[in-house]
């Protein structure tokens, strides 16, 4: 339930920032190296970081990222077919290849899907945290 009040909270505090004419960005890399983290912040026994924010005035306008249409994430009493599904995503990625390519930095031929599934395929820097947590004095399994 932390994990998920602590989620919440956060996208309560990006749009409090944004509402007052602020930047503001989660940043979820705090795992890559949470030990060092832990103890530049000198967090206290019981407490681990789970992502950052950075808020600040932007000093550019970036193009507005393409986000999954909501019928592709959002279902009322049941799931679509796969392949409808499929489709929908299939749709989603056209749109990040255009976005990728026309954007007017850090350019790519990159659709959401391949995206994430060669994230999947990364070594994640996981593999310590539940000897982290259990240092932190949290009994987690």
């Amino acid at each position: 339930m932390a994990v998920t009040d602590t989620a919440l909270a956060a996208q309560n505090a990006v749009l409090a920032a944004e509402s007052l004419g602020l930047g503001a960005v989660i940043m979820g890399s705090v795992s890559k190296d949470i030990r060092r983290l832990d103890q530049m912040l000198a967090l206290p026994e019981y407490v681990a970081p789970l992502f950052g924010i950075a808020v600040g005035v932007p000093d550019q306008q970036p193009e507005i990222k393409p986000r999954l249409p909501l019928e592709a994430v959002y279902f009322e009493n049941s799931y679509p077919s796969e392949s409808d599904l499929r489709k929908r995503i299939e749709a989603y990625d056209h749109d990040m290849r255009r976005y990728y390519q026309t954007r007017s930095e850090n350019n790519r031929d990159a659709g959401w899907s391949r995206s994430h599934i060669d994230l999947l395929k990364l070594q994640l820097p996981l593999s310590g945290m539940t000897e982290y947590l259990h240092g932190k004095g949290l009994n987690v399994t």
